[in-house]
């Protein structure tokens, strides 16, 4: 569903509240894919699990994304889940979003978003800054954001959402 959305250029609201998206489709409503082509490859290590909480390298599919996308209600998301430790949760469970997240790519590749409303919003603002820090050339810009949902803010949530979302008038939860 989400692939077929994707080409729609010109939408501007997506209510996708109880629908059966995943991580996939929200990088497909976004335009991009997981670069799998670039970089160093890694050996295999046992001794280390396969963690997931890494930088991603996304690349934008020309013709692809709905850009034009202002208001995105994205709550109680079915087959969404994410590793934390050695187990998948589902979404609103999980302490950190990863941040190679969809939820992420949509603060990155998104430009019109006002309003996002979900269970994970805060920390989804929180990984996008957590992944321009990493990298020492991207610096984290402000974002236009205006109305954002949390399931479970907390003060340092709050600074960082003060910092990076100057534009914020509510925050629900």
């Amino acid at each position: 569903m989400c692939v077929a959305i994707s080409q729609l250029g010109s939408l501007k609201y997506l209510n996708l509240s109880h629908s059966l998206c995943t991580d996939r489709g929200l990088l497909d409503l976004c335009g991009v894919t997981l670069d799998q082509e670039s970089g160093r490859t890694h050996l295999s290590r046992s001794c280390k699990p396969h963690t997931r909480n890494v930088a991603p390298r996304w690349v934008r599919v020309e013709g692809r994304g709905a850009l034009s996308l202002s208001h995105v209600d994205a709550i109680s998301l079915i087959n969404l889940r994410w590793r934390q430790g050695s187990a998948f949760h589902p979404y609103e469970d999980v302490q950190q979003v990863p941040l190679d997240a969809g939820f992420v790519a949509m603060l990155i590749f998104l430009p019109k978003l006002k309003v996002l409303k979900t269970e994970v919003g805060g920390r989804a603002v929180q990984a996008y800054v957590r992944g321009r820090q990493s990298r020492r050339w991207l610096r984290p810009e402000p974002l236009g954001l205006e109305v954002l949902s949390e399931a479970y803010p907390t003060p340092a949530m709050m600074d960082c959402l003060a910092q990076y979302c100057p534009s914020l008038r509510e925050l629900g939860w």
